[in-house]
């Protein structure tokens, strides 16, 4: 069966479809084979249909009827409305009146493009808009979901509300609203005014219109009195299903020169989110090794301790003993979000290493974020092992997109941090005498850390 050329159809849920024929008839359609539609319902409304909408399923038509109106000659020729006059029963009981009900929205034109954090809506020819009106977006993508009538599984258009946006510009049959934090909008979506205020809330933005995100964070540092520089790295990659986040973890990678690579966490965590919380649990391996002169640094921390390097003799002097602290093997991981994923949240990530068969604490860390603007979250971070360290504090700006698909972060922060590293260096030896005539050796100004001030410089990508 053909649909007629000059049929306009809307849609109502699913592959049905709704038109206004010129005779005064409302048709239904379903296109669930596009090359054969189906005609479904036929009404006739008695009247020519003027105008034809479809809110929430519900189809609105505005009918041209033809009334008979009775008038009454009054003296002179003064012509009013004639009403006959009724006689009420002393028996009889005035009707109670209808409930009143709301005025459905009607939408004035759909989402054309969402940009980074604004959005473009394409008017109706019958639509209007002016700067500081709000406007409600809902969500046309199309969700497989319970039927409650039929009991069957069947695909739907969602919508769903998602953003409630205030109007800027007006151009036109064309209108730009800005997108607040954590708002989401897609091409497609329709439009409707509203009275309900703007949702530009900052502190409670959880996720909207993303589902992977990437980050790298380098802390680049220069060794106090040194020429060595070191940084604390961090590479991170998400993804989010449902309720489910999935997160591969490299924090911290800590690498000094000339000395390589002296620490290394490497994560792979599983857990549950919201839009306010967050807990998860994850494995992975951690390294951490460097050396001291001192046994007392190691064990004190549940390092293993050990001897690298006997007594011997250079040059005619003895070279102090040498302890290596290692720390390394499997870990369980425990990860914590309170908070909105981009408003206010803390977070707290805590590393258990399975050390030598005992369980020894790895490395914990932890941020904290606080948002100033729509663009602009001010935040604290650091992490801690044995022999590493660091904090910062610092900005992080929104340069793209509010928080969804397409966001683009720039984290930038300065802080301190310290780095053991996995050999002693630049350290001059001396004699020092013994009480009972035997001299021992130490080092003079040894250095086995690299430290000092650091710059943090953060990229995070969501798509």
């Amino acid at each position: 069966m053909a649909v007629p050329a000059e049929l306009v159809l809307h849609r109502v849920a699913g592959t049905l479809l709704v038109g206004a024929t010129a005779d005064g008839k409302l048709v239904t359609y379903d296109i669930s084979d596009p090359r054969t539609p189906q005609k479904r319902g036929e009404r006739d409304l008695g009247g020519t249909i003027v105008d034809l909408r479809v809110t929430d399923g519900v189809v609105f038509a505005v009918v041209a009827e033809q009334r008979v109106q009775a008038f009454a000659v009054a003296e002179g020729g003064k012509l009013e409305a004639w009403r006959p006059v009724a006689v009420a029963s002393p028996n009889a009981v005035a009707p109670a009146a209808p409930p009143a009900r709301a005025a459905a929205s009607a939408v004035l034109g759909k989402v054309a493009t969402a940009h980074g954090g604004s959005v473009l809506i394409e008017l109706d020819s019958a639509g209007t808009l002016r700067p500081g009106d709000h406007v409600l977006i809902r969500s046309q993508s199309v969700e497989t979901r319970l039927n409650l009538f039929s009991g069957k599984e069947e695909a739907a258009v969602t919508n769903a509300p998602v953003a409630v946006l205030e109007v800027r510009q007006v151009q036109g049959t064309r209108a730009i609203a800005e997108l607040g934090r954590g708002d989401n909008a897609s091409v497609g979506d329709t439009v409707e005014v509203t009275d309900r205020p703007a949702s530009r809330s900052s502190i409670f933005a959880g996720r909207a219109g993303y589902d992977t995100w990437a980050r790298a964070t380098l802390r680049p540092m220069l060794n106090f009195g040194k020429v060595d520089v070191a940084s604390v790295t961090e590479l991170a990659f998400g993804y989010y299903w449902q309720f489910l986040h999935l997160q591969a973890r490299v924090a911290p990678l800590g690498f000094s020169v000339p000395h390589g690579v002296d620490a290394a966490n490497m994560q792979v965590i599983v857990s549950y989110s919201n839009d306010l919380f967050e807990f998860g649990l994850g494995t992975g391996y951690f390294r951490h090794e460097f050396q001291t002169l001192n046994d007392y640094d190691c064990s004190s921390n549940g390092f293993l301790t050990g001897s690298v390097a006997s007594a011997d003799s250079s040059g005619g002097a003895v070279h102090p003993q040498r302890f290596n602290c290692a720390q390394s093997g499997p870990t369980v991981v425990q990860h914590l979000r309170l908070g909105a994923i981009d408003g206010l949240n803390l977070r707290v990530t805590d590393t258990v290493t399975i050390s030598s068969g005992q369980f020894r604490w790895g490395y914990l860390e932890g941020s904290l974020d606080i948002p100033l603007t729509r663009e602009l979250n001010l935040y604290g971070a650091g992490g801690g092992t044995t022999g590493l360290g660091w904090g910062e504090v610092g900005m992080r700006t929104y340069l793209r997109g509010v928080g969804g698909h397409g966001t683009l972060i720039l984290s930038t922060g300065i802080g301190g941090s310290s780095l053991r590293t996995s050999e002693i260096f630049g350290g001059e030896l001396q004699t020092i005498p013994g009480r009972s005539g035997a001299n021992s050796t130490s080092y003079i100004n040894e250095q086995n850390s690299v430290g000092g001030l650091h710059i943090a410089v953060g990229l995070e990508y969501r798509h």
